[in-house]
């Protein structure tokens, strides 16, 4: 670790030792998400691989302030949450009033039992970035989730894409590898603009 002998601290460079990677590699472990129900015994060089991918992983809420931690993600966003989520439904169009101040929307999936956030991402000079990820696990067949956004603003027009979004275990640290660019211009005095999203 940190290129040093966990026992004495020696540096260690570029020399491999094979045995030692070869029982690493015929070692078992436990899942981490074991206290939520996995009870798969992995190889250790898989461990990252299927905790990634584990379908026992909890989720946490992505609300401010509330400290769910669990499984049932939809179950808790429906009873504790549901003033703040909007519903939509595949192959309909559902508009949401989306503030520039406000990091994502809430949106959930009822017939799939799926929460889907509409990120509203800083960073990007002049704007805001939009795209949709989803709270939980793929679909089943590892079907995707193809999106399309709408965006009406202050100015003249909309400004429109479409994407596929990614389904993701924890908000923190994720980057969207696509978004819809919206102008300051397009959020007005209001600070808001209207949002349609329409999943395919």
């Amino acid at each position: 670790m940190n290129r040093k002998c966990y026992s004495c601290s020696e540096a260690i460079g570029d020399v491999r030792c094979r045995p030692a990677e070869n029982m690493l590699a015929e070692m078992y472990t436990s899942c981490r998400f074991k206290a939520y129900g996995c009870r798969e015994d992995i190889k250790f060089l898989e461990k990252r691989a299927h905790e990634e991918s584990c379908p026992r992983a909890p989720y946490g809420c992505p609300v401010a302030d509330c400290g769910f931690r669990g499984m049932m993600l939809f179950g808790h966003v429906m009873e504790d949450h549901r003033d703040e989520a909007a519903s939509v439904a595949y192959l309909q169009s559902t508009t949401v009033a989306l503030r520039k101040a406000a990091p994502f929307h809430v949106l959930v999936q009822e017939d799939m039992r799926k929460v889907f956030l509409l990120l509203n991402g800083g960073g990007v000079l002049g704007g805001r970035a939009l795209s949709l990820v989803c709270l939980g696990p793929r679909l089943e067949d590892n079907k995707e989730i193809n999106y399309k956004t709408e965006v009406r603003g202050a100015e003249p027009g909309s400004l429109s894409m479409v994407g596929r979004a990614a389904c993701i275990r924890e908000l923190q640290g994720f980057e969207p590898n696509k978004f819809l660019f919206v102008p300051d211009a397009d959020w007005g005095p209001s600070g808001s603009v209207s949002v349609s999203v329409r999943m395919t």
